[in-house]
C-alpha cells in the first residue's frame, strides 16, 4: 500500500474517530439540553393546569362567600321560602357562579339540591341515590362556624370526582349561629377537562377514572412530549389521571441546528484535517515517497556511484539519516564490487596462466636459440657478408619476439590495472580485437574449442568507452561458454563465435557458442548478483552482473537473446554516449 494512501485511511480513521465522538457528545449537550427545555415547558404546562383547577376552586369559594353570609340564605334554611328559590336559585345564576352542583343543608341533611348543565344552562333534579351519599358525607354537610369553611376535592361514587366547596351558612354581619352549609361543585370529568385544555391551549386527554398506580413519568415520542397526572382528594387518595401533551417543535427546531452544526463541524474539521494532510505530505510525506521514488528509479545495475548518491537534504533529521546511511551503504556496495572485480579479473589471469606461460615462453625459446647462433658466428674467426647477413636476420627475429612478449605483457596490464582513474575515449574495435586475440588462445586451447571473430562494422574512429572494461566483458562471456562446452560430448564439435558490427548509433559484440544453453528457468536471474550455476569453487555468480554494470555505464546493455537455439550474449554500445559521458570521471566499479 502506498504511503500516501495510508496516510488518508489513517487520517481518515482518526477523523471517524473525532467526529462520531463529538456527535456524540453534541447529541447529548445540545438535544440533551432542548429536551430539558421541553420538559421544563411541559412542567410549566403541568403547573398552569393545575393552577387553573386551584383557581376554578378559589373562584368557588369566593363566590360562595356571598351567598353564605347573606341574610336571606340565612333565612331560607329556616323557612325554606319559595320567593328565595325563585329569585335567586335560577339558570342565569348558575350559568354566573358557573356550578355543577348548587347544595344547601341544615347542618343534619340536604334540604335543597340542583344540578346544572353548563353545556345546556339548565337546572336538573340530582337523583336520590346521589342525595343520600352526599347526606353521608358528614364533613361536607355540616359546619360549626366560620372557620370550618372547607374547599377540595371529593370522589362521590355516584358523581365521580368533585371540585367542591362548603362554607358555613352565618348573617351578613358573621354572626351566628351557624344554620347549615352552602355547597358549591363541578364535576371534574372529560367535559370539564376538555374546556380547560381549550381555555389555556394546552393538549389535555386521557383522563382516567379507573385510578391505577402511576410513576409521573414523562413520555418521549419522536414528535411529543407528555406526562401523566394523578390527581389527589383531601384524603390524599387518588381520584383521576389526566395526560398533558406537548408537540416536540423545540427539538424539532433544535435538531435541525444540530444538523447544520454537524455539517460545519465536519466541514470545519475536514479542512483541519485536510490541511495536517496535505502539510504532512508536503513536509514528510512527499520527502518519502521521493526517497521511495529515488531508490525505486535508482538503477543499481548502473556502476556509476554518483547517479546512486543522496543529497541529504531535506530538512528532517531521521530522512537525513536515513540517506546518509544508503550513501554509506552504497560506498561500501561499491568497494566490495571493486574488490570482487579485481578478484574477477585475477580469477580471468588464473585460467590464462598457462597459455600466458606457453606464449611467453614459445618467443622465449625462439630467442635463446637465435642468440645461440649469432654467438656461434661471432666466434668465428673469419667472417663474411653472409655471415653478417644471418647476423641481422637474427638479430630481427628476437626483436620481433621481444614485441611479442611485450604485447603479451601490455594486455595483461590492461585487464588487472586499477581503471578508476580512466577516462572515456575513443576506442577502435580492431584493438579490441587484437587485445582478445592475445589472450583467447591461453584460455580455450586446452578445451578444443574453435574460436573465430568475424568484423563486420564499418567505423573509421571507432567508439567512447574504457577499452579494458570492455575487453573484460568479452573475457567474461568467452569464458562462460567456454565453460560450459568444457562438460559438452567430447565426440562433437564445440566452437565460440565473437560476432562485431554496427548500426547507425550503435555497436554490438555478440559472444555465441554451441553448447548445451542455458535452462528457461535461470533467465531472469543471469544478471542477478551472487546468481551461478557453476559448481562452488568455480565461480562467484558475479561476472553477468558486473559485466550488465559496466554495460550500463557506457550506457548500453548487456542481453541474452533467447530466440534462437544457441547460447548469444549481445553486449550493445550506444555511439552516441560521448554527449553524455564524456565528463564523467568515475569508473564503474567505483560507484
Amino acid at each position: 500500500m502506498k504511503l500516501s494512501l495510508k496516510l488518508l485511511i489513517i487520517f481518515s480513521f482518526i477523523f471517524a474517530l473525532t467526529v462520531i465522538p463529538l456527535k456524540m457528545i453534541s447529541d447529548d449537550i445540545f438535544l440533551g439540553e432542548f429536551k430539558r427545555i421541553e420538559t421544563e415547558k411541559l412542567n410549566n404546562n403541568i403547573l398552569r393546569v393545575e393552577n387553573a383547577i386551584n383557581e376554578d376552586l378559589r373562584r368557588q369559594f369566593l363566590y360562595s362567600a356571598d351567598w353564605s353570609q347573606w341574610d336571606a340564605t340565612y333565612n331560607f334554611v329556616k323557612d325554606e321560602n319559595l320567593e328565595y328559590k325563585e329569585e335567586n336559585l335560577n339558570d342565569l345564576s348558575m350559568v354566573n357562579l358557573q356550578l355543577n352542583l348548587f347544595l344547601i343543608s341544615d347542618n343534619k341533611k340536604l334540604i335543597y339540591t340542583t344540578g346544572f348543565d353548563l353545556e345546556t344552562s339548565k337546572l336538573y333534579k340530582l337523583k336520590q341515590s346521589s342525595i343520600d351519599e352526599l347526606n353521608e358525607i358528614t364533613f361536607l354537610i355540616q359546619r360549626s362556624g366560620f372557620d370550618s369553611d372547607f374547599k377540595g376535592i371529593i370522589l362521590t361514587k355516584s358523581l365521580g370526582p368533585l371540585l367542591i366547596v362548603s362554607r358555613s351558612i352565618m348573617k351578613s354581619k358573621r354572626t351566628g349561629p351557624v344554620r347549615g352549609a352552602i355547597i358549591f361543585g363541578l364535576f371534574l370529568n372529560k367535559k370539564y377537562f376538555s374546556n380547560l385544555s381549550s381555555r389555556l391551549k394546552i393538549p389535555i386527554n386521557d383522563v382516567n377514572f379507573k385510578v391505577l398506580e402511576t410513576r409521573h413519568q414523562f413520555i418521549y415520542l419522536e414528535n411529543e412530549i407528555s406526562k401523566i397526572v394523578m390527581l389527589k382528594d383531601i384524603k390524599d387518595k387518588n381520584v383521576l389521571t389526566y395526560k398533558i401533551s406537548m408537540d416536540r417543535q423545540i427539538s424539532k427546531g433544535g435538531k435541525s441546528v444540530a444538523r447544520i452544526y454537524y455539517i460545519f463541524l465536519v466541514l470545519f474539521l475536514g479542512l483541519i484535517f485536510i490541511g495536517t494532510l496535505l502539510v504532512i505530505n508536503k513536509v514528510v510525506a512527499s520527502k518519502i515517497i521521493n526517497l521511495s521514488k529515488k531508490l525505486k528509479n535508482t538503477n543499481f545495475n548502473s556502476i556509476n556511484q554518483s547517479e546512486m548518491k543522496f543529497d541529504c537534504k531535506n530538512g528532517i533529521i531521521e530522512l537525513d539519516e536515513l540517506e546518509s546511511s544508503l550513501n554509506k551503504m552504497i560506498t561500501k556496495m561499491s568497494e566490495d564490487y571493486s574488490l570482487i572485480m579485481q578478484k574477477g579479473k585475477f580469477e580471468s589471469l588464473g585460467l590464462m596462466a598457462g597459455g600466458i606461460a606457453h606464449e611467453i615462453n614459445n618467443p622465449l625459446s625462439i630467442i635463446t636459440m637465435n642468440c645461440h647462433k649469432i654467438n656461434r658466428h661471432l666466434s668465428k674467426k673469419s667472417k663474411n657478408i653472409d655471415d653478417e647477413s644471418k647476423i641481422k636476420k637474427r638479430v630481427e627475429k628476437i626483436n620481433e619476439t621481444v614485441d611479442r612478449i611485450s604485447s603479451i605483457i601490455i594486455g595483461l596490464k590492461k585487464i588487472t590495472r586499477e581503471s578508476s582513474q580512466d577516462k572515456m575515449g575513443f576506442i577502435s574495435n580492431k584493438v579490441i580485437i587484437s587485445d582478445l586475440n592475445s589472450f583467447i588462445k591461453s584460455i580455450i586451447e586446452d578445451h578444443n574449442i574453435d574460436f573465430s571473430i568475424e568484423d563486420n562494422t564499418s567505423l573509421q574512429s571507432g567508439f567512447l568507452g574504457q577499452p579494458g572494461q570492455i575487453t573484460q566483458v568479452l573475457i567474461n562471456l568467452i569464458v562462460n561458454s567456454s565453460h560450459a562446452l568444457e562438460a559438452y560430448a567430447q565426440d562433437k564439435e564445440k566452437w565460440i563465435k565473437l560476432i562485431v558490427e554496427n548500426s547507425t548509433d550503435t555497436i554490438s559484440f555478440k559472444v555465441i557458442d554451441n553448447g548445451p544453453g542455458i535452462p528457461e528457468e535461470f533467465h531472469e536471474k543471469l544478471m542477478d548478483p551472487f546468481f551461478t550455476t557453476k559448481e562452488i569453487g568455480k565461480g562467484t555468480g558475479l561476472g553477468l552482473s558486473i559485466s550488465k554494470k559496466i554495460a550500463v555505464y557506457h550506457k548500453g546493455d548487456l542481453t541474452f537473446d533467447t530466440s534462437t537455439e544457441n547460447t548469444i550474449f549481445c553486449l550493445e554500445i550506444p555511439l552516441s554516449n560521448l554527449n553524455n559521458n564524456e565528463d564523467s570521471d568515475e569508473d564503474p566499479l567505483s560507484a
